[in-house]
């Protein structure tokens, strides 16, 4: 299958070597039980650090490795696999044909003019995301017994501790919006 002839570039690649070790990169550790980052992974301490401050919280750098690996892993994937998509349909514009048919070289055209047009989509994407560092991960934060914004939201509103779920909504709100601010100066730039 040779791809949509109107969209050229958006299969080509798709069965290079280097794509699919990308791609089974973040399959197998997961797929396989006797993988080597398993089992590196394996004699990480299951709690995060109990503390009331900052330097008690990062007294144990051991236990910090599995809840920013759970925590990060997921939306380092749904990153790489958004800016693969921008990058797909931007292949296909017409001023990378034009670079292509002046004779610039494929690397100079994905990086001065595909790249920087991919990136302003994913630059948006992280505008919106930054409310989710500080709204804590909720699941991680459980299951690690990390305390952190999402576990408090959570505690707070089983509880119906109405002032500490409108304090953190506020903080989340206006993190929200300070990102959406810096996403777009950043866009612009």
């Amino acid at each position: 299958m040779a791809g949509d002839p109107a969209r050229p570039g958006v299969r080509r690649g798709q069965h290079r070597a280097g794509v699919r070790a990308v791609r089974d990169a973040g399959v197998l550790p997961v797929a396989d039980p006797d993988h080597p980052v398993r089992a590196g992974l394996a004699g990480l301490p299951g709690a995060g650090a109990q503390g009331d401050d900052i330097a008690s919280l990062l007294s144990q750098p051991a236990s910090l490795v599995l809840p920013v690996v759970a925590g990060a892993a997921g939306t380092a994937v749904a990153y790489s696999r958004y800016m693969r998509s921008s990058t797909v349909d931007n292949l296909a514009e017409d001023y990378v044909r034009t670079a292509r048919a002046k004779g610039t070289p494929e690397r100079t055209i994905l990086w001065r003019h595909v790249w920087p047009n991919s990136l302003t989509s994913v630059v948006s994407l992280i505008g919106y995301s930054v409310p989710v560092v500080f709204g804590g991960s909720l699941v991680v934060e459980s299951m690690f017994n990390y305390p952190g914004v999402g576990l408090l939201f959570w505690t707070a509103a089983r509880n119906a501790d109405f002032p500490v779920l409108l304090g953190v909504v506020l903080v989340i709100a206006v993190t929200t919006v300070l990102g959406s601010l810096l996403a777009d100066v950043a866009s612009n730039c």
